[in-house]
């Protein structure tokens, strides 16, 4: 009975020590380049941490204020020509 117990209470401390060692997954997009810029077809202009925003789900990152206020005025016409983008220049690199 003494081991059936003691098992009980190791098996709760271990269940509970995992439980806050959760991390949060986050999709960052385009591997934080500027949305914005993925948008437009530069693939290459590296998104800043101050300027990021959240989207269903998803982080996208900008180089400054003002792009990450154009690439919102049409979020789902950015979102849709940035991914569009940013797919057909990964398969070209890869060739």
């Amino acid at each position: 009975m003494k081991l059936v117990l003691l098992l009980m209470i190791v098996f709760n401390i271990a269940a509970c020590s995992h439980h806050d060692n959760k991390q949060e997954h986050h999709h960052h997009q385009f591997n934080k380049k500027c949305a914005y810029e993925v948008s437009q077809d530069h693939l290459n202009v590296e998104g800043k941490e101050e300027f990021k925003i959240e989207h269903a789900g998803e982080t996208y990152y900008f180089s400054s204020a003002e792009k990450m206020q154009r690439f919102q005025a049409d979020i789902d016409a950015s979102i849709k020509r940035s991914k569009e983008n940013w797919r057909r220049g990964r398969s070209s690199n890869r060739k």
